[in-house]
């Protein structure tokens, strides 16, 4: 299964969780998955929603993970031929007003995880595309961000504000570093794990700080996710870093495609 899920390009951040889901499903009957069918599949799904209490997002987790094994992996597709997608509630996004927003900056304590964090909230970016900025996706005179292999290979432009240009340029001089990686992890070649920004922002949450409640734990889908979320989610730009914008100008409106002759300048 791991080899169907690489040969079709999915990222490790979808064939982990697909094999997970697909080994909890063996594991909850003991049996290989050649000796399980359509009932099985049934039943378990019902078991998530019913006795383990799973969000319906998960659900359709486990369901995505089951549909590929059987269809593409064992080459059953009558097996979940009748499984479907459960609808999922749509919640709209909590937006803190602008003094809200610098109070909880201005509780993060470091300038690295202070810089991550207004990126992904004044940016709209996911988590993952923070941790694999470079120092040359920044073009301070487009005033524009390149994000690179984003989810589905995909590229774009997205603005950058005076404000997010300035903090990163605070941040940057104070960490010193030589490495292309704006972000550096442990290895300065390697950019910084999203597991190392979950962890630094989780505990932070936990602290009696006015980031309590709102920082939540950052995931690939976006700024928040769950009932304890960052303020904006990826998709909305309201708030102080997007206000007073002079955005990135009509030649590279936010979500533009790549412009691959434009050339970056640093953030020093």
């Amino acid at each position: 299964m791991r080899e169907d899920l690489e040969l079709r390009g999915l990222r490790p951040n979808t064939i982990d969780p697909y094999l997970r889901c697909a080994r909890r499903f063996v594991e909850h009957f003991a049996l290989p998955p050649a000796r399980l069918g359509a009932a099985e599949v049934r039943r378990y799904l019902l078991h998530l929603l019913h006795e383990a209490k799973v969000t319906p997002p998960t659900v359709n987790t486990y369901a995505a993970a089951l549909r590929f094994l059987f269809r593409v992996t064992l080459k059953r597709p009558e097996v979940v031929a009748d499984v479907v997608r459960l609808k999922t509630p749509m919640h709209l996004p909590r937006v803190l007003s602008g003094t809200e927003v610098e109070r909880l900056f201005a509780a993060i304590p470091t300038l690295k995880h202070r810089a991550i964090v207004m990126l992904a909230y004044g940016a709209s970016l996911r988590v993952s595309e923070v941790a694999r900025l470079e120092v040359g996706d920044i073009d301070a005179k487009r005033m524009v961000l390149h994000i690179r292999d984003a989810k589905r290979g995909r590229e774009r432009y997205v603005m950058l504000s005076p404000r997010l240009l300035s903090a990163l340029r605070v941040y940057w001089k104070d960490a010193r570093s030589r490495g292309l990686r704006l972000f550096p992890g442990r290895d300065p070649s390697k950019p910084i794990t999203r597991a190392a920004i979950h962890r630094a922002l989780s505990m932070l949450d936990s602290r009696q700080t006015p980031c309590r409640g709102w920082m939540g734990v950052l995931d690939a889908r976006g700024v928040g996710r769950a009932h304890r979320q960052l303020p904006a989610p990826r998709g909305s730009l309201s708030g102080p870093l997007s206000e007073g914008s002079n955005g990135a100008g009509p030649d590279a409106p936010r979500g533009a495609p790549v412009d691959r002759s434009a050339k970056a300048s640093v953030v020093s």
